[in-house]
């Protein structure tokens, strides 16, 4: 694979004929159809509370008083969550730089 190859578009993108095949079988369901169709149209609106996404990940806390709901984040838990991107894009860099001193490239090579 090349290096570009995760950073070009794809072109097995779910078209109308993929949602339309699943239409009337066992896999025909409403959620299916839903976001089948919204994937196809590219609205990829989120579907989900983004502080309960947090709260899943355990990058925050919750209590509650009454109807109120007050949030905490977890330092630790953040800082964990920073050391693991900062060392994936060291290594992801130190991998392209190895590939790129090797010329290494996307194009097929002439045969």
């Amino acid at each position: 694979m090349g290096l570009g190859a995760p950073l070009q578009p794809r072109t097995d993108r779910l078209q109308d004929r993929d949602v339309d095949a699943v239409s009337g079988g066992p896999l025909d369901l409403p959620y299916l159809q839903m976001k089948g169709r919204a994937m196809i149209e590219r609205r990829f609106d989120p579907s989900f509370r983004l502080e309960l996404a947090a709260k899943d990940a355990r990058l925050v806390s919750d209590r509650r008083e009454g109807t109120r709901h007050y949030y905490s984040v977890d330092s630790d838990a953040l800082a964990e969550l920073r050391e693991y991107f900062e060392s994936f894009w060291e290594d992801a860099l130190a991998a392209f730089k190895e590939a790129t001193e090797k010329g290494e490239t996307d194009e097929p090579a002439n045969e």
